[in-house]
């Protein structure tokens, strides 16, 4: 049986909402959201393209609630895994750096050349390990997500594109959204992970959101005269994810 495939976007309450369309020959327009985020819908050759962005404006709540009840069951997961060890290692801005947990009077975090350097009064204590880091890798992605938005926001000031409000969260599907009529954008805290090109992309992508709503011809046009080699940093984030 024959098939094609087309990404399409829609705009939701609470922002854009990706899918892929698979055309088939079923009776009916089918949804099936992944585990990973991904979200497929499967309808005929008749059913029009506009009709089935409906359908899933329609699913939103769904949707939603089924990616927020994934990425609770994903952040449990990760959660379990993590000791906060010496040896331990997390990637930060598309370096891989090893955690070294050293007892001190003094309690910080901070990195040290390739390693994340965690002193703490009770190298035992796990709870207080795990607080000190998510705390310090909390501060770490606002302030390099500020750093990149502020220096791309001097370059769209003149189009009035609002300065935005950062939201950072855990998500399963997308690297970012935009919220226009909250005058925000929502960044994957992931994004940390990856070199600060990548980051540069997805934050200048979402801001290019304040103008050109949905990803029309004119917002590509838009993001290839600001940045031309965007196709190859978002390549890469797609090489990246999970």
């Amino acid at each position: 049986m024959n098939t094609k495939t087309e990404t399409r976007t829609v705009q939701c309450e609470k922002g854009e909402i990706t899918y892929f369309l698979t055309r088939k020959s079923v009776k009916n327009i089918n949804l099936k959201i992944k585990a990973d985020g991904q979200i497929f819908v499967s309808a005929n050759d008749k059913v029009s393209g506009e009709l089935v962005d409906n359908f899933v404006l329609q699913k939103q709540n769904y949707i939603y609630a089924t990616l927020d009840n994934y990425e609770e069951k994903n952040s449990y997961s990760s959660q379990s895994i993590r000791k906060y060890v010496s040896g331990e290692q997390f990637d930060i801005l598309g370096q891989t750096m090893s955690l070294r947990v050293e007892e001190s009077k003094q309690e910080e975090v901070f990195m040290d050349g390739l390693d994340i350097v965690l002193r703490v009064r009770n190298v035992n204590n796990s709870h207080r390990k795990e607080g000190m880091m998510k705390q310090w890798q909390r501060e770490y992605e606002l302030n390099i997500f500020r750093q990149i938005c502020d220096e791309l926001h001097q370059r769209l000031k003149k189009y009035n594109v609002p300065y935005p409000m950062i939201i950072i969260k855990k998500m399963t599907s997308g690297w970012g959204a935009c919220q226009p009529r909250q005058g925000s954008i929502t960044l994957n805290n992931r994004l940390i992970e990856v070199p600060r090109y990548c980051i540069e992309y997805e934050i200048l992508h979402e801001l290019i959101h304040f103008i050109y709503p949905v990803h029309s011809v004119d917002f590509w046009d838009f993001v290839s005269i600001l940045m031309p080699d965007w196709k190859r940093r978002e390549e890469e984030l797609e090489r990246l994810w999970r």
